[in-house]
């Protein structure tokens, strides 16, 4: 299957977007291998759309995300052939003895990007939502809705114009590690072994099964996500008129959506943490009763008008315990990096967490060297 400068495992929006800055740095043999089809529903990367945002419960992701904005999401427009997204405002609330009080204290220092208001205020502006419990509501003008399926396609557009290697449906097996310092990376596949002098793995919830020494560090948590339909003008919850929104609730007990867009209804999901761990292949997965009743019950006391019973879907959450990514190379293996567990939040932060990937493994640093306590907390613990 032949030899490569960098391979890339897995081909999600963290993989693709690693290729693409590869490409853009200069390495002159990349290749991007995945388990499944290109563009399949089986991982985190797949559906219409996502939120975009810098309302964050953390300063330090509130700072990745302005160095999102101000080069990064540029550049793939420019590159990609954009626009690639659709400004909405962003609507984040929740009670203050929960943890939305640690929002508002992250998004204090960063200017005029946030903007907070009073609930009625908010139900002035936003009058589908009843912002149930707020304290009061932080308005994030920086907050649009991402065209994530137009951004997936392409992204493997670029790659393939640029002859990156693409070789999708074809499971690794093993991936054998450098016996020396200047030996190959292999990985056995089905139908043959590829080689590289280094490996980035993008693999989602995969990454324990491939790596089993780190597999404790990551939990996989299959999300249920409802898209509903409301029987009233449809307008009414398209961008920008309705928001992107969170709700933050007590004990992690939080919930999302986005406006109509690209698919018949607005989407709402909670960002659910309880699994124990599920299982990424396992594809017989049905929709959970009881975690549709409660997106049905959330609706009914934060919507103002009834909404229709919901299409659902699944999308994997591939978590650590503290929610904070991986962005790290493999201990004892400098030329193998890891760039996974997003949990649930990743896709806004691929043009960066591509471009960290692909700059150590081209220069070796990057450009979040500068931030030496981020990167700390995105190290395997």
């Amino acid at each position: 299957m032949g030899h490569h400068q960098v391979v890339v495992l897995g081909a999600g929006v963290n993989g693709l977007s690693t290729a693409y800055h590869l490409v853009r740095l200069g390495c002159r043999s990349v290749a991007v291998i995945d388990q499944f089809p290109f563009l399949h529903s089986r991982g985190s990367s797949h559906g219409t759309t996502r939120i975009t945002r810098s309302t964050y419960h953390s300063a330090d992701y509130v700072r990745l995300m302005q160095l999102v904005f101000a080069e990064e999401m540029p550049r793939w427009e420019r590159d990609l052939g954009g626009p690639l997204s659709i400004p909405t405002p962003g609507c984040f609330y929740g009670p203050g003895d929960g943890d939305y009080p640690t929002y508002r204290a992250s998004v204090a220092g960063f200017g005029s990007l946030v903007e907070e208001v009073s609930p009625a205020e908010a139900r002035r502006r936003f009058p589908q939502m009843t912002f149930a419990e707020a304290q009061s509501v932080l308005i994030d003008k920086s907050c649009a809705v991402l065209l994530a399926d137009s951004i997936m396609e392409k992204l493997l557009t670029y790659l393939a114009r640029a002859q990156v290697t693409l070789i999708p449906d074809r499971p690794v097996t093993r991936i054998v590690p450098p016996g020396t310092r200047d030996a190959p990376i292999e990985l056995e596949t089905s139908a043959g072994t590829l080689s590289a002098d280094q490996l980035i793995i993008t693999a989602g919830g995969w990454i324990g099964r491939l790596i089993p020494a780190i597999s404790g560090t990551f939990t996989v948590v299959r999300q249920t996500v409802g898209y509903f339909r409301a029987p009233a003008d449809p307008l009414e919850f398209r961008a920008p008129r309705f928001p992107v929104w969170v709700s933050i609730g007590r004990d992690g007990d939080d919930y999302y959506g986005l406006p109509q867009l690209g698919q018949e209804g607005i989407k709402l999901a909670r960002h659910d943490r309880s699994s124990a761990g599920d299982d990424p292949n396992d594809s017989s997965a049905r929709p959970d009763a009881d975690r549709i009743e409660r997106l049905r019950g959330f609706a009914a006391r934060h919507f103002t008008m009834a909404l229709d019973e919901p299409r659902v879907e699944h999308c994997l959450y591939t978590n650590t315990a503290d929610e904070d990514f991986v962005i790290d190379r493999l201990p004892g293996e400098p030329r193998i990096q890891i760039g996974s567990a997003c949990s649930g939040h990743g896709f806004k932060f691929a043009p960066l967490t591509g471009r960290i990937l692909a700059e150590r493994a081209v220069l070796g640093w990057s450009i979040m060297d500068r931030e030496p306590n981020i990167m700390e907390r995105f190290s395997l613990k």
